[in-house]
């Protein structure tokens, strides 16, 4: 908390008052105070104190490097700091006349100072001191080189004639490794295991592992997908965590994360099952992820069974499937489906044993009936239709079967739910209000699960 006693700030409107205290005289009270309180931001954000570096107790993990850096960065807060000090007497300093050019009262000079004191000292100087935190905590990752060290550790075999800066930012990168985001945390991980820091990489592992999401359906993935850009990539982010984890697991004794490995990868197969890639990167990512890793599920050779009803069934079994993907589509006649047929019941095995290998597709049973004997259902992705009619100059909502007058106006809602972000979505709805074409005038995405378009007559 920023401290300066009342008796201070009462010191200072009667410095600036009766003029003690101007633009040219500044109270090095505020000045220090301000200073001190700002320093503790770059403290706090950098993880180590000016005085402790400089008498030569560097905690672990700081060099002399970190001394200058922190001599720059109080530098440039005793500069910033005689700014505002200047600044806030000298708008005290407007206050003391008024708008005819005489000496206001002290009271009245006293109520604008306070204002100003409140203003500069705890309103700015609170976001000042945040900001301070957070330039100290850039200051410790953004430097590091992560890409250029992950890339370097891959030709180990190549000596560095000079590596004094490379050695630097791997001790640097291996330190400061959770200050990092997820993405950099994998990078880091790999650095300590190609340094020969096992328990580092271990360590770091497991606390990534701690930080995922794991779902029956869609696998194990974290929700923070940042990579070293400032926009979040899912894909390469999947594919850098597939990487990490696989490399130091095949190194440890028991292989530990073995399943843990095969849930990253279901998540890689389900996502494209709703999700465009994005770009050629990360397809190539994500194809290699899987190739590298998912040996197993290539060499074995799966079956798949999709019983509909006590009747019929189809599979790989009668069904020519495509290599490689495993993709076969099969045609039923409407004469020969039955109501039973509703009941369906998919079996995937691998060598004559249930497989948990992932696997997606689609059954489509197409029929015509009248809308109003559509019933609702509920599953991966809910469906929602309202109508509204304006009137008395508000929206209502339309309860079923109420009439409408000509010229009202109507506005109808299609909202979509799902459990997850979709790339690939078909809507297909037919007029909604009554005799009109409804053209889509506005789509608008609805927090992160739900997408909902706005239609109204032309």
């Amino acid at each position: 908390m920023f401290q300066y006693s009342d008796k201070l700030i009462e010191a200072l409107f009667r410095g600036v008052y009766t003029g003690k205290i101007t633009p040219r005289f500044l109270p090095q009270s505020l000045y220090y105070a301000i200073a001190d309180y700002l320093k503790k931001g770059i403290y706090d954000g950098y993880g180590a104190t000016f005085s402790a570096l400089k008498q030569a107790k560097i905690p672990n993990g700081f060099t002399t490097g970190d001394l200058e850096l922190l001599t720059e960065m109080r530098l440039n807060i005793y500069l910033f700091s005689a700014a505002k000090t200047y600044q806030e007497i000298r708008t005290m300093s407007d206050a003391l006349i008024d708008d005819k050019g005489r000496t206001v009262p002290f009271k009245q000079f006293r109520e604008k100072a306070d204002e100003t004191y409140q203003l500069y000292n705890k309103t700015w100087l609170q976001t000042e001191y945040d900001t301070a935190i957070g330039q100290a905590q850039s200051a410790t990752q953004i430097s590091i080189p992560l890409d250029y060290l992950l890339m370097r550790s891959l030709y180990r075999d190549i000596a560095i004639t000079h590596d004094s800066a490379y050695q630097f930012y791997v001790k640097k990168a291996l330190t400061n490794w959770s200050q990092q985001n997820l993405y950099g945390q994998a990078i880091a991980a790999l650095l300590a295991h190609r340094n020969n820091q096992t328990p580092l990489a271990e360590r770091i592992l497991k606390s990534l592992a701690e930080q995922s999401m794991n779902d029956t359906y869609k696998g194990i993935y974290w929700k923070n997908r940042t990579t070293s850009r400032w926009y979040a990539m899912p894909v390469q982010h999947q594919g850098m965590m597939i990487d990490c984890f696989s490399e130091i697991n095949a190194a440890m004794p028991k292989q530990p994360y073995k399943q843990f490995i095969s849930g990253m990868l279901t998540w890689l197969i389900v996502n494209k099952e709703a999700n465009h890639w994005g770009n050629s990167l990360s397809t190539t990512e994500a194809v290699y992820s899987i190739i590298a890793n998912a040996g197993e599920w290539f060499s074995n050779k799966r079956a798949v069974q999709i019983k509909l009803g006590n009747t019929t069934t189809i599979g790989t079994a009668t069904e020519k499937a495509m290599e490689g993907s495993g993709y076969f589509k099969k045609r039923i006649e409407g004469n020969k489906v039955n109501a039973s047929m509703g009941n369906i019941t998919v079996t995937t095995a691998t060598q004559h044993m249930v497989s948990n290998q992932p696997s997606y597709g689609s059954i489509y049973w197409q029929y015509l009936a009248n809308m109003d004997d559509i019933t609702a259902s509920k599953g991966d992705i809910e469906i929602n239709k309202t109508i509204e009619v304006f009137r008395d100059n508000k929206w209502i909502a339309l309860n079923e079967n109420e009439p409408v007058k000509v010229g009202e106006l109507l506005n109808v809602t299609l909202s979509i739910k799902t459990d997850r972000e979709m790339d690939y979505v078909h809507v297909k709805d037919l007029r909604p209000d009554v005799s009109t074409r409804c053209t889509v005038s506005q789509a608008v995405l609805i927090g992160i699960r739900s997408l909902q378009w706005f239609g109204k007559s032309p």
